[in-house]
């Protein structure tokens, strides 16, 4: 059965809410730095990307794949990029490959290759370039948290297919219909010798340690460690291996250290013989091809996360190496010199983001690409200079935002692999804040922000960015991840920050009170919110643990007791007509355990994840709305509940299947936006409770289970009177792909269908009752 996720998107009626995307999000051209500095220049807004591929004949037509914004195309050599994943259930692409005999037909893995940020759906199959896509026998839910991470299809038997993942490598013969687990192990790179498709090279994957090279001579039937190279597998992370087809016997591999977040270079190594012997041609003493020195005397390096090689197809000593930069030997790895860095004005240095996930050449133009954490870059002369051709992609990762409540048009965010952002007045502008950070707008002040970024610590603006001054509060190490900083609801001076302690100015930021200096112990804050009615009620929370003040943040207590063991709390959001009602969001995959509220401030806890899909939630916040409603914001996308709704519904129409990571209400302008992980920053009108008065007048609930599901759905509702009308089963283009007449009969009742003929992915579940959907939820079909 064709999932055809990747078809244009159709309209899916959900309470007539549509997501929109703030100037088709951003940024569409590259942003120019804010503040006068050592770094002022342009830069790359894209996000990370993961892979490329080449069309066999055209060189205008490739296709990459995004950590988490999805797949998308260009027939234009990258002047313009679209997408046709909006709704894939997942937006990780981590590998695609095309048939070199027939150009239409593409495979693609999906889950997030490098970080493990977003899980695979399986292989998927096009016929007709990347427009639509169907499922193949290699298959997974989100839920199994495994990624697929290298294709490889056979030239000369297209039916041939050999996929390495996190859990293996497997084998299909029969055009990806069955498969065969070979070989056990979290596998993550593969390459074929050239001209030899018995031949191939894999390695595995340690992050702690045990990374090793394989080989099969069996066209993946088999596969033995490679165990002559001279490497302790116990000191090595990750590998990347590549071939030429210049030279067949040729093989290189690059490994990176075992150190942590300094995963800088172990070696790089050379066979002649197709792995028959090694020899090492780079070692960790002679120079970190890895690391952010331009002349490659640190230790720093990720190579545990960005690790690419490529060697030319028509010159075996032409080599690039990617790690943080990008070098490049001419002599087949005995010297060596950089080709990019994040710093401009290099002389023989192109400026070009940084992280760099894959480099490939493309056999028809020898054309250079570097897949990075700002997008694609490419290269005319063997990497003499790079150019930005990131400009129509639109896969920025945020994680938090802050919106201006006396002007709409003024929004900053912190991004990942990115500084932050600035939408000042219909134009996006990059500031020099620091990437993964929390940002927020004066509440009577457009012009005045604050940021805090990893590495710049507390910093303010009074100009709208174009310039600032330190505020951090002494003592506050500047090198924490996305820890809160926030405003006083009503008192515009007064700013909160926080750390493993809370600190707390009356003076934006001039000078600081220590509230309490270690409430988290090791773990960072991830929230503070305080309460709008009453600001002597203030709640945080860490990881594990939730806490709660009632006189201004002098006394704290752990209101924890009642929530799940196993949990890790994201957000939390209080009501503003009750300082003691609150809300809280998890994330995790563990089913029915989403959203807890508490009526008491957090003395007992109750379970209000109802219908909601077993993703993790990563935001929650209250509106004032007269019904006490409730956003969260999910890795697929948003839900809303108030106190007349027994169950969540789906708020998600136009939004893609995007992670989202903040949510915002700008009541001002009566909209809601999220900050997206992957897909910028959207928009939408906030929900129309007039609608409510259809659904109490006919259901009072409505829920589905499990969720996941794999044979035996059972929906659960609650009607008013008997009804009749019909249950509903719709897949992610609005196509109704099962039907059900049904009696809903008044009072609390049960319905059990057979749902196990639906491939896996996701699915709309309605209630109808008189042409009108009554109540919906979002089912996840194993």
């Amino acid at each position: 059965m064709d999932i055809n996720y990747m078809k244009p998107p159709k309209i899916i009626k959900k309470r007539s809410i549509f997501w929109n995307t703030i100037l088709d999000t951003l940024p569409f051209g590259p942003p120019i730095w804010k503040v006068n500095n050592a770094y002022n220049g342009t830069i790359s807004g894209a996000g990370r990307v993961e892979c490329i591929e080449f069309h066999p004949s055209n060189p205008d037509i490739m296709w990459i794949g995004t950590h988490s914004g999805g797949f998308w195309k260009t027939t234009d050599g990258g002047v313009s990029w679209f997408t046709t994943s909006n709704e894939l259930p997942s937006l990780g692409i981590s590998d695609i490959v095309v048939d070199p005999s027939n150009p239409d037909v593409l495979y693609v893995g999906t889950g997030d290759r490098d970080t493990d940020y977003t899980f695979s759906i399986g292989l998927l199959k096009s016929l007709d370039g990347g427009e639509s896509f169907q499922e193949t026998g290699l298959n997974y839910i989100i839920q199994d948290q495994e990624v697929i991470t290298e294709i490889i299809i056979d030239p000369n038997n297209s039916d041939i297919l050999i996929v390495s993942t996190t859990e293996g490598i497997y084998k299909s013969t029969d055009g990806a219909l069955n498969w065969n687990l070979i070989k056990a192990g979290n596998f993550r790179d593969m390459v074929v010798k050239p001209g030899d498709q018995q031949v191939i090279y894999a390695s595995t994957y340690g992050y702690n340690g045990g990374a090793e090279i394989y080989k099969s001579a069996n066209q993946g039937d088999s596969f033995e460690v490679i165990n002559n190279t001279g490497i302790n597998p116990y000191q090595v992370s990750r590998i990347t291996i590549a071939v030429t087809p210049v030279n067949p016997e040729l093989v290189y591999f690059v490994c990176s250290k075992v150190s942590g977040n300094q995963s800088g270079l172990k070696g790089m190594y050379k066979s002649d013989d197709s792995g028959d012997s090694w020899s090492e041609i780079v070692s960790s003493s002679d120079i970190n091809l890895l690391g952010r020195s331009v002349s490659g005397n640190d230790t720093e390096g990720y190579g545990w996360y960005t690790l690419s090689l490529a060697v030319s197809p028509v010159d075996p000593d032409l080599i690039f190496v990617g790690g943080i930069n990008t070098w490049r030997s001419i002599d087949g790895g005995e010297n060596w010199e950089i080709k990019t860095t994040e710093i401009p004005n290099l002389s023989g240095v192109s400026f070009s983001w940084v992280d760099q996930h894959e480099i490939r050449i493309n056999p028809l133009n020898q054309i250079v690409y570097l897949a990075h954490d700002g997008g694609v870059y490419k290269s005319e002369n063997n990497g003499d200079t790079f150019e930005d051709i990131s400009q129509s992609l639109n896969i920025m990762q945020m994680y938090k935002l802050g919106c201006s409540p006396t002007n709409e048009d003024v929004i900053v965010a912190g991004c990942q692999d990115q500084f932050g952002m600035l939408y000042n007045e219909g134009v996006w502008e990059a500031t020099y804040t620091g990437e993964a950070s929390e940002h927020f707008v004066s509440n009577d002040d457009p012009n005045t922000l604050f940021c805090y970024g990893f590495g710049f610590g507390m910093i303010r603006s009074t100009n709208r960015g174009y310039s600032y001054s330190s505020i951090n509060p002494p003592g506050m190490s500047k090198n924490f991840w996305l820890i809160p900083t926030i405003s006083h609801p009503h008192f515009a001076h007064t700013i909160y920050v926080g750390a493993q302690g809370i600190y707390k100015s009356y003076d934006e930021g001039n000078t600081w009170e220590t509230l309490i200096g270690n409430l988290s112990n090791s773990y960072a804050l991830n929230t503070i919110e305080v309460a709008f009615l009453d600001d002597n009620y203030i709640y945080t929370c860490s990881q594990q643990r939730i806490w709660k003040s009632v006189d201004g943040g002098q006394n704290w207590i752990n209101i924890t007791y009642g929530l799940p063991d196993n949990k890790y709390i994201t957000d939390i959001a209080v009501s503003e007509i009750d300082p003691l009602h609150v809300w809280i969001s998890l994330s995790k995959f563990i089913d029915g355990e989403k959203v807890f509220e508490s009526i008491d401030g957090g003395e007992t806890w109750n379970n209000v994840s109802s219908n909601l899909p077993n993703v993790p939630v990563n935001t929650i916040i209250y509106s004032n709305d007269g019904y006490d409603g409730i956003y969260v914001g999910s890795d697929i996308g948003v839900f809303y509940t108030n106190k007349q709704m027994n169950a969540w519904e789906d708020f998600s129409t136009n939004l893609p299947n995007v992670i989202v990571s903040e949510l915002e209400i700008h009541k001002l302008s009566g909209k809601i936006r999220a900050a997206t992980h992957g897909r910028g920053l959207w928009e939408s009108p906030l929900y129309d409770n007039s609608l409510l008065t259809v659904q109490t007048k006919t259901i009072q609930s409505f829920s589905i289970a499990p969720n996941p599901v794999k044979n035996q759905l059972q929906i659960s509702y609650n009607f008013i009177d008997q009804s009749n009308g019909f249950i509903l089963i719709k897949n992610m283009e609005g196509k109704a792909v099962l039907s059900f007449e049904q009696t809903f009969t008044k009072g609390n009742h049960h319905t059990t269908i057979d749902v196990s003929d639906l491939v896996s992915g996701f699915y709309i579940v309605e209630c109808v009752v008189g042409n009108k959907t009554c109540a919906s939820a979002k089912m996840i079909k194993r």
